[in-house]
């Protein structure tokens, strides 16, 4: 995953690619946007093998298309992902009980 800090905040993104179509003709992108929540210990064998240490991100949104592409302005980009980081910042003020 790559690091992106954007609006004060720190995002890690991945970029998603899959065919589609018939035949498979066609590419998708999508990006895939995560937050990342700690660190948790795992064993390997479910209660057996030694620990680990696994990294937690939840995905926060997705857009789209790819923003790596070089068909998308930086302005184009920039702009998609402050609509969905100021959905985010409404879906956590409704959370903390501020709906007005």
């Amino acid at each position: 995953m790559k690091k992106l800090e954007i609006y004060h905040r720190e995002f890690f993104y991945k970029v998603r690619t899959y065919q589609g179509g018939e035949y498979d003709m066609f590419t998708y992108y999508e990006t895939i946007f995560y937050v990342y929540k700690g660190i948790e210990k795992r064993k390997k064998f479910w209660l057996f093998g030694p620990e680990y240490d696994y990294e937690i991100y939840e995905e926060v949104f997705t857009l789209g298309f790819n923003i790596e592409s070089k068909h998308f302005s930086k302005k184009e980009v920039r702009d998609k992902i402050y609509e969905q980081v100021k959905l985010l910042e409404r879906q956590e003020e409704i959370e903390k009980g501020e709906l007005i």
